[in-house]
């Protein structure tokens, strides 16, 4: 019972009031208009201010550009992952933050990291976010989108699974590569 009233106390007298009070600040002060903060990106810029830059230089001096997307990726554990990719030889990663989509969830926030000109909403009201009118549920997917720009997707644990010349024939034909990592979200539900 302990627990019971502990939870009912911190979602009814501290999550519930937060909530309310954050949403009637958005809609007051029409932030969702003009969601930004001075001198962070905005996610869903991602591609056209980060990957696309990168693909241009890549035209002129191949290389490869590969994303890393993992759902609740603590800051400490990205910043270990960026130094042991650059301690690889032929290797540089950078780090860097952006402004999240809103509403803030897994589904639209790995879509907006896609190519894309348009973000919508499945219209049968299920939890699917379209880019450009395409499903970006799932790698079959964002596959799908990802080779209109030369790219393909991954899994991580496609990628852990891989030997390294098995890693080399799934990425040889092309320049921009997306690894998903979804499984901080699965082991919190």
């Amino acid at each position: 019972s302990l627990d019971q009233a502990v939870e009912a106390g911190y979602a009814n007298g501290y999550i519930a009031p937060l909530a309310q009070t954050w949403g009637n600040l958005l809609e007051t002060e029409h932030r969702l208009d003009n969601w930004t903060l001075p001198s962070i990106p905005n996610q869903q810029d991602f591609f056209t201010d980060r990957v696309m830059p990168l693909l241009a230089k890549s035209a002129q001096q191949p290389r490869r550009v590969v994303v890393i997307i993992s759902d609740a990726f603590r800051y400490e554990a990205a910043t270990e992952l960026t130094e042991r990719i650059n301690h690889k030889r032929y290797s540089q990663a950078t780090l860097s933050s952006h402004v999240g989509v809103l509403p803030s969830y897994t589904t639209l926030g790995m879509a907006s990291l896609l190519p894309h000109t348009n973000l919508s909403y499945s219209p049968d009201g299920g939890d699917d976010v379209l880019v450009d009118g395409l499903s970006s549920q799932g790698t079959a997917a964002r596959n799908k989108i990802l080779s209109q720009h030369g790219g393909k997707a991954f899994t991580a644990e496609e990628v852990q699974s891989w030997s390294k010349d098995q890693g080399r024939q799934a990425v040889k034909d092309c320049y921009l590569v997306y690894i998903y990592h979804n499984t901080v979200d699965a082991v919190g539900d």
